[in-house]
């Protein structure tokens, strides 16, 4: 679409001005060693599940406090044929600091959690055989905030109360 590029050329015109607009330094090639600035960027992750095992709290070698958990997420799909389908996806989460002992104390296995944070790749690196680790996405948190606590199920063999014990035709 010719019409687009032009368009998208117009605007950075409108915005920046042309190219006889920019400062000297601004339109210099750069020295050896030296960087332009990047514009910025963002690295969110949101995620709503629940809780696929009860948080393990660590120590870091430098004595800091983090904890660890795992969260499904659901996901739900339409198949070729029009028929839906769905399958779970697990998700490792890393929370730090004074979250850490929150999410230690407050959510177990079950739980419903928003997590609010940021992807974070583990591995990746090469090993003597010339191989590379896998690399593991994971989830640096924020954010946990409950929303729902893990359902308790009902055991099924309760003793009866000693008053429903007793018969009154006894």
């Amino acid at each position: 679409m010719p019409g687009l590029f032009a368009f998208h050329i117009r605007l950075d015109e409108e915005r920046y001005g042309d190219a006889e607009s920019f400062s000297e330094s601004e339109r210099r090639p750069l020295n050896e060693g030296e960087r332009r600035r990047r514009g910025p960027s963002i690295n969110r992750v949101e995620l709503m599940g629940n809780l696929a095992r009860n948080p393990l709290e660590k120590t870091t070698k430098a004595g800091t406090k983090f904890a660890t958990f795992s969260m499904f997420t659901n996901v739900e799909y339409r198949r070729g044929d029009g028929s839906f389908g769905e399958h779970q996806e697990l998700h490792e989460i890393h929370v730090f600091g004074g979250l850490a002992t929150f999410v230690v104390s407050n959510c177990e296995k079950g739980s419903k959690v928003l997590v609010s944070g940021r992807l974070h790749y583990l591995g990746g690196q090469l090993r003597p055989d010339g191989l590379r680790t896998p690399k593991i996405a994971t989830i640096s948190a924020d954010l946990v905030q409950p929303i729902a606590r893990a359902r308790r199920q009902q055991e099924t063999d309760e003793e009866p109360n000693e008053s429903e014990e007793k018969s009154h035709f006894a």
